[in-house]
């Protein structure tokens, strides 16, 4: 990211190896014409074929580090020619990589800096004219006297990471890295987000899974991705994918996502998997309340041009006494890097899941059901394989293609008085992705993606199990961005929309009781969803930043979503419509640390929510939750503040979403939803002292209400948590930790969902070394 001033006082002419004037020739290609996705892809691959034919080898790459060894992204990276004067500039990538290519031959000089860190300046670097040039930086932090600057980005940067969302919405992204996890105590994706600026997170016990919210947004919810193939029907994974082999999750807590996701209006949550630059080894051992325990090793090494790293976890968490929830999960891990030439590098994940899982029985006031139900899904047994390659051939141009595959195979067993029954709950989707970022200059980047999801249910799938789902669904976005000096602007559309070879959910005309004698739905187009933002940041100064952002767009009903418009008779929800709004302030001060300040305002006309009722599904005994639409807002102010090191020893970090959410009543106007909390806050103190790291964390919810699993509404909410992680380093190389973590110290029973109360007060002890 770069310094405003420094960026435009010292930038000139782009100087380029052959002709002075080349520009993107994608800027003149034809617009695209009707909704045909393999055309699109093809037109974007032929322009990357055309640049392929001007690329040279000359050039310099490296790779950027810290201190410790641990890869840095972002960092500015400057190369000035010493004989003509001609600086050329990039962006460190997600692995700590960068690439300048078509560089004059000759003697220069390297300037690599990112706020935090102190500059790192190397002269007399020769660049030869067949072969590239490599270089290790290794950056120094600075100390916490020295300046820090709010930090804004090249619209360059963009070409090496083209998914990066819009500069705009940069206080509305939560990074939670590896190291936080560790110091969160966090096990589980759905762990480690629990202190994430506004996030909800409802624990369902008998669904088998954790809904995470932010800022209030539900149905539909953040959507997931894996080092950014996105999956539509992912929610079910978080609760058991473990975070030992990730490197950090990326959540974008605005609904302003243009080039992520299905919608596009509620969220992406971007997991991305461990990295290996260098050779490690490392293992724990855990061990815990209920006779639960954690065993995990992991190893990975880069050779020459290759990067690879393996994990495995073995783990059983008890669950409540005399209410079932024994668990028991695997978790296989393995990914591997190549940088194949100066220009092209890929990356392979794959994550395997592996186990089985009593339902929790609920507790009164839950209805008797769910209470008394015995049902475990055995086997819980998911995969997921993801290949991303970007192609960077020109300065001025790069391609970034990712491809996602998953498929879950769970089967869900259900005892009853009459017998034993098992349903399988499989599905699998494909999801391809294609983003091309072309540099009409230097201050103005565009990005055109194209998405291709194919989503299928061969047997159905939880509630609507027995139904046959096959749904297609691709998307186009076109995205630009413009830096005119302290203003930058971006902006953008994307089209979207779904083809349904075959749905035999519940959209039914009549009534819901003859599921068994419902036509599915074959081969037609479902309608379109379009939406569009636009936003704009100003520098005040180098530490001051303004930023607001503006989306409206549209959002379809979930298939197999239901109102009931008479006794017995149902039908599909209408579309939904949202605006959304955000913006707000984002400071950073010397010795104080990073804090900012967003107003946010949500509009959601015939919002698609639960209306608290159900029916039951005569084919397969289960019950059927309704849904109805009901214009809501929200209007809310969001506050994170993350310090400096105080004495070189303590971080604090303190965020606050307070929200006002209102819909509208049978009467017609609009009052407070009982049903969503109006006050989230999560607070952390990290700290150490005589080697005794110390990790301290507040969670608190205010009160809300719900009906779900019960026949009526219940207070819900209203509580705090305090979690505390301390650990101690053993050995001359401090290579080894043993630590004690205690979760939920007041023993609070709340609950986020009616019947499903936390387990209360637990522990952990453990060990981890690495090497």
């Amino acid at each position: 990211m770069l310094f405003p001033d420094d960026f435009h006082a010292h930038r000139k002419k782009r100087r380029y190896s052959t002709v002075e004037s080349i520009r993107p020739q994608g800027k003149n290609a034809h617009p695209i014409v009707g909704y045909l996705p393999g055309a699109i892809i093809c037109i974007l691959l032929l322009m990357s074929g055309t640049m392929t034919a001007q690329t040279s080898r000359a050039g310099l790459t490296g790779t950027v580090t810290d201190s410790a060894g641990a890869v840095v992204r972002d960092a500015v990276i400057e190369a000035k020619n010493l004989e003509t004067g001609a600086e050329y500039k990039t962006i460190s990538r997600d692995t700590g990589r960068f690439t300048l290519l078509n560089l004059p031959a000759g003697e220069y000089e390297l300037t690599v800096f990112l706020s935090g860190f102190k500059q790192f300046h190397r002269s007399g670097i020769s660049i030869y004219s067949d072969r590239p040039t490599d270089i290790s930086v290794a950056l120094e932090v600075e100390s916490i006297r020295e300046a820090v600057t709010v930090r804004t980005r090249s619209p360059l940067q963009l070409l090496d990471s083209p998914m990066e969302e819009p500069a705009v919405l940069q206080t509305s992204i939560s990074t939670v890295d590896r190291i936080q996890i560790e110091k969160q105590g966090a096990k589980t994706i759905i762990d480690a987000l629990n202190y994430v600026p506004g996030a909800w997170v409802e624990s369902r016990g008998r669904k088998v899974k954790q809904f995470v919210s932010v800022r209030g947004q539900k149905y539909p919810y953040p959507e997931y991705s894996v080092d950014g193939a996105v999956f539509r029907e992912f929610h079910e994974v978080p609760y058991f994918l473990s975070v030992g082999d990730v490197e950090r999750i990326e959540v974008l807590r605005s609904s302003a996502s243009l080039l992520q996701g299905f919608s596009g209006l509620a969220g992406v949550i971007d997991i991305v998997p461990r990295r290996y630059e260098k050779r490690e080894t490392s293992w724990l051992a855990e061990y815990a309340s209920r006779n639960s325990y954690r065993v995990h090793a992991a190893h990975g090494d880069t050779v020459g041009d290759i990067s690879y790293g393996l994990g495995l976890e073995s783990s059983r968490t008890g669950g409540p006494e005399d209410r079932r929830g024994d668990e028991h999960m695997l978790n296989l891990f393995g990914n591997i890097g190549w940088q194949a030439t100066p220009t092209l590098s890929m990356r392979a994940n794959f994550f395997h899941l592996q186990g089985r899982r009593e339902l929790v029985q609920a507790t009164p006031p839950a209805g008797g059901r769910f209470q008394n139900a015995v049902e475990t899904f055995d086997p819980i047994q998911t995969s997921v394989l993801t290949l991303k390659t970007l192609y960077k051939p020109r300065d001025w141009a790069s391609t970034q293609f990712t491809v996602g595959y998953s498929n879950r195979h769970n089967t869900f067993i259900a005892e009853t008085q009459t017998g034993i029954t098992a349903t399988p709950d499989y599905d699998s989707e494909w999801n391809l992705n294609l983003i091309q970022s072309l540099a009409l200059s230097d201050d103005n980047v565009l990005r055109i993606g194209a998405n291709y999801n194919h989503w299928v249910a061969p047997y159905g799938k939880r509630f609507f199990a027995g139904r046959r789902t096959d749904l297609e669904t691709a998307s186009f976005s076109i995205v630009d961005e413009h830096s005119f000096g302290r203003l930058v602007l971006d902006g953008g559309f994307r089209y979207q929309r779904t083809y349904i070879n075959e749905y035999g959910a519940f959209n039914i005309d009549g009534s819901g009781g003859a599921f068994t004698d419902v036509e599915p739905i074959m081969d037609t187009w479902d309608a379109p969803q379009l939406s569009g933002s636009f936003g704009a940041t100003y520098f005040l100064t180098n530490r001051v930043a303004l930023r607001s952002n503006f989306l409206t767009g549209a959002i379809e009903p979930r298939n197999g979503a239901l109102v009931e418009i008479e006794e017995d008779e149902f039908e599909t929800p209408k579309t939904e419509h949202r605006i959304m709004v955000d913006g707000g302030i984002q400071v950073n001060k010397d010795g104080i640390g990073e804090f900012s300040l967003v107003g946010f305002y949500l509009r959601q006309s015939d919002a698609i929510v639960l209306s608290g009722d159900t029916e039951e599904n005569e084919l397969t005994g289960s019950f059927i939750e309704l849904y109805k639409n009901q214009d809501q807002d929200t209007t809310g102010m969001e506050f994170e503040y993350k310090s400096r090191p105080l004495y070189e020893k303590i971080n604090f970090q303190f965020n606050i979403t307070a929200m006002k959410p209102r819909a509208r009543n049978d009467a017609g106007s609009m009052e407070r939803d009982i049903e969503k909390p109006r006050v989230i806050l999560g607070m952390g103190v990290l700290g150490q002292q005589w080697k005794l790291d110390y990790n301290f964390f507040w969670k608190y919810v205010s009160g809300y209400e719900s009906s779900r699993f019960a026949s009526s509404l219940q207070p819900l909410g209203d509580f705090h948590t305090f979690n505390l992680t301390i650990g101690h380093p053993l050995g001359s190389r401090e290579n080894t930790r043993i630590y004690l973590e205690l979760t939920n110290i007041t023993d609070n029973r709340y609950s986020t969902v009616v019947g499903y109360p936390d387990y209360g007060r637990s522990f952990r002890v453990g060990i981890r070394q690495t090497f």
